[in-house]
């Protein structure tokens, strides 16, 4: 059996691993990732180890460069060969060496070097799918996804808002303590995610010689999203649950909810049998942004947004399950997750505000309906009821 295909039952491991680095992985559009510093190899080995790939040298001057290491994981030496071999467009000695790298990899399971794992990964994907294995260069692109999301969350504050319809898939999540996450291909915005714009964008118009681009996209196929407001004041100090645009956008204009919930750390940062689960906020950017470029950040391709829509204040809970294959997945919430307060629009049907209120009848959750600020008439104010 080829070694990435024992990945399928490997994606997500279970073990938590950390970033090391604070600065955002660098995707290129040849498939190659690149990082700044890797545990245990000084920059300047790794500068020297890059340059001897890129430029194709012999391998013999990889081998003299990590001879003056005696302690670095047993992947590395083939990793550095097979991008070496790649880069002279020797594939079946790449395919060879990189075989044997994810293999070693496998075998050792290192809590370490990171970054390093995820090149591999990177680079395996392509190599296997110049190679036409395409269904191992889905798993070795879905094995470095579930490494990158698999990080150390930003502090968020764990008070976060869902504006949302009363509809029986709103009031189920309600009654099974979930979350449902979603395909970025059914979410409101049809340019989300840049990410997978990105490669669209080059599978439809520059595929040619870019074999690595349809497992890719496919291996990002695994991504779902739930969208959460930061329930912190905005620029003119208003609660976000006062926002008119949100009401009208995603609360069924004014007769839908608003639910706070209050997520556990366990919650916020978590790896399980299937999944990987992060909080990350949304970064709101130039209302230009051109996807023809030779690179593309994950904090762009995943979290980037025009400034239009920073009225939103969003935080994203992104989740990678390479098991599930539906658009929309629900995750239950932990025994300290729980929804603390709910909103209801000033339009809301009394016969709703009762079901969503005998559900939650036995929780330690508070009840409000919005109205109108005849201070201001920009804004909502609530009253308890």
């Amino acid at each position: 059996m080829p070694a990435a295909r024992r990945f399928a039952q490997d994606i997500i491991n279970g073990r938590d691993m950390e970033e090391k680095n604070d600065k955002p992985t660098i995707i290129t559009r040849d498939g190659a990732f690149c990082y700044d510093s890797v545990v245990e190899l000084s920059k300047k080995t790794i500068d020297d180890l890059d340059h001897i790939s890129k430029k194709g040298q012999e391998l013999s001057a990889i081998d003299s460069v990590l001879d003056e290491y005696s302690n670095i994981p047993s992947f590395v030496l083939p990793y550095y060969h097979a991008r070496c071999n790649y880069s002279l467009n020797r594939i079946n000695a790449a395919v060879s060496c990189v075989d044997e790298a994810v293999s070693k990899l496998v075998e050792e399971r290192p809590a370490t070097e990171n970054e390093l794992q995820m090149c591999l990964w990177g680079l395996a994907g392509e190599i296997y799918a110049n190679a036409d294995r395409y269904a191992d260069s889905v798993n070795a692109y879905s094995r470095y996804l579930a490494m990158h999301f698999n990080i150390k969350p930003e502090s968020i504050c764990n008070k976060l808002l869902s504006f949302r319809p009363i509809s029986k898939y709103s009031l189920i999540d309600i009654i099974n303590k979930e979350i449902t996450v979603s395909h970025p291909k059914v979410m409101n915005d049809p340019f989300d995610t840049i990410y997978l714009q990105w490669l669209d964008y080059y599978d439809q118009n520059d595929d040619k010689g870019r074999k690595h681009i349809r497992p890719m996209l496919e291996a990002m196929g695994n991504v779902r999203i739930r969208c959460f407001v930061n329930n912190q004041l905005d620029v003119t100090d208003s609660e976000p649950v006062s926002n008119i645009l949100m009401w009208s956008h995603y609360a069924d204009s004014h007769r839908g909810m608003c639910l706070e919930y209050r997520f556990s750390d366990k919650f916020m940062n978590q790896t399980n049998d299937d999944s990987v689960l992060r909080f990350r906020k949304v970064n709101y950017g130039p209302d230009a942004l051109s996807i023809k470029s030779e690179q593309m950040t994950t904090d762009i391709g995943l979290l980037q947004k025009c400034n239009a829509w920073e009225y939103e204040n969003e935080v994203r809970l992104i989740s990678f399950a390479p098991n599930r294959k539906d658009d929309f997945i629900p995750i239950k919430l932990d025994d300290g997750s729980y929804i603390s307060r709910v909103f209801f629009g000033m339009n809301c049907p009394k016969r709703d505000i009762d079901t969503v209120r005998s559900i939650l009848s036995d929780e330690k959750t508070k009840f409000y309906q919005m109205e109108k600020d005849w201070n201001n008439i920009y804004h909502l104010k609530y009253r308890e009821i």
